[in-house]
């Protein structure tokens, strides 16, 4: 029960220190708004030539990218707040916790769920932007959304916390994230269609983790759209969707897939925090 009351106290720090960063919450809007309004609108003719038949189902760029921009949010927000051990250790009070009579398996439960609470709210506020691409928002939708958002935002939460634990400057551990959170997202299809891409970059699209969280994302919101099942089998011909050894990854492999990222890099953040002096 300890363990737990711990993992609730640091969780709620964490929400806490979020909810005061007001400019931090509006700010978290620009970007997502940014993207889809100016690069949404600026590109929807040539990339929307990109999407084939897709148009016939009602499905223009807009509405592509905005499941992108909740993975963006997702993958961004989970990975940066592993900044907050960082800041943590310059103030030393990351310190004062690890010689408290806490489980270190608290301190790395309550960081990675702060972290992905975090994450959820701030991909939620992003349904105040679907009116304005005509996507449709539903109770249920939303709720499907969370689980997707959570499960992704569990291991690249944990990866950012690893990272943190491992340097000591908030310089040193911005540039680092730069360096994994870029490539992911660019080769993730979050803003381009998979199609007609150099096979090299299809096979890093295959390897990428965040390709996984993106396209279950993508499905989602071409189901609550409606969608023939006969259209999302042709997801990959349009570029839509991820395929591997020709058969098109569904809901349920994303799933998987995330679950044993999820999984595994969790297991690293903790052990990061039991090797920590």
């Amino acid at each position: 029960m300890n363990t737990l009351r711990h993992v609730g106290i640091i969780w709620y720090r964490e929400i806490l220190r979020y909810w005061r960063d007001k400019p931090r919450i509006i700010g978290s809007l620009a970007m997502p708004f940014f993207f889809l309004i100016i690069f949404g609108s600026g590109l929807s003719s040539s990339i929307g030539q990109m999407m084939g038949g897709a148009a016939e189902f009602g499905i223009d760029f807009k509405k592509f990218m905005f499941p992108g921009i909740i993975g963006m949010t997702t993958l961004f927000t989970s990975m940066f707040s592993g900044l907050s051990i960082v800041r943590d250790k310059e103030y030393g009070f990351l310190k004062e916790i690890l010689v408290a009579p806490v489980d270190r398996l608290a301190v790395a439960g309550g960081k990675i769920l702060g972290g992905s609470t975090v994450t959820m709210i701030q991909a939620t506020l992003l349904f105040l932007f679907a009116p304005l691409v005509g996507v449709g928002v539903t109770p249920l939708l939303v709720i499907k959304v969370w689980g997707l958002v959570f499960l992704g935002s569990l291991g690249f939460t944990s990866l950012g916390t690893f990272v943190g634990n491992k340097l000591d400057s908030a310089e040193g551990f911005q540039m680092v994230m730069n360096f994994l959170i870029f490539p992911m997202f660019f080769l993730s299809g979050a803003f381009f269609p998979l199609k007609d891409i150099p096979s090299w970059m299809a096979a890093l699209v295959r390897i990428n983790p965040f390709s996984y969280v993106v396209d279950s994302m993508r499905q989602l919101f071409f189901l609550s759209m409606g969608l023939p099942s006969t259209m999302m089998d042709r997801l990959p011909e349009f570029g839509l969707g991820i395929s591997l050894f020709d058969v098109r990854v569904t809901i349920l492999m994303d799933l998987g897939i995330m679950a044993f990222l999820s999984l595994s890099l969790a297991t690293l953040a903790v052990r990061s925090f039991h090797q920590m002096e």
